[in-house]
């Protein structure tokens, strides 16, 4: 059984089958990040989309149901900033996330990691429903 499908473009899926495969394909990822890009790649697991945004050392986690609908779970960094960043979705689509959701991105990751082996969402980092 898989542990998810990630998609770092859109029109290219890669089967995650366990833990050491998210490692491959974060390690992947991190090496064609650019400095000062902002790139969203997504997994899909246990009826869940994750959107795992990235930008230098910061990042975001957001959750959702497949189908699309509410309620969404997003992470959140620090909610006095107010600034808007502009990320690419697989590299092809703009997309604004609010800066109020950024953490470390090694924390996001290991959101990421958390959410697809348990099902759980990283108790260390603060979550809020949008």
């Amino acid at each position: 059984m898989a542990l998810a499908t990630a998609y770092a473009r859109q029109d290219q899926s890669i089967v995650l089958r366990d833990a050491d495969d998210l490692e491959r394909f974060r390690a992947d990822v991190s090496r064609r990040l650019t400095p000062g890009q902002a790139l969203i790649v997504t997994f899909e697991a246990g009826g869940r989309a994750i959107y795992l945004g990235l930008h230098g050392e910061l990042g975001f986690v957001h959750v959702t149901p497949i189908p699309d609908s509410p309620p969404y779970v997003i992470t959140v960094g620090d909610p006095a900033r107010h600034d808007v960043i502009e990320f690419m979705l697989h590299g092809e689509h703009s997309t604004e996330i609010e800066a109020r959701h950024l953490v470390p991105a090694s924390e996001a990751w290991r959101a990421v990691s958390e959410f697809l082996l348990s099902g759980n969402f990283l108790p260390s980092l603060d979550w809020t429903e949008v």
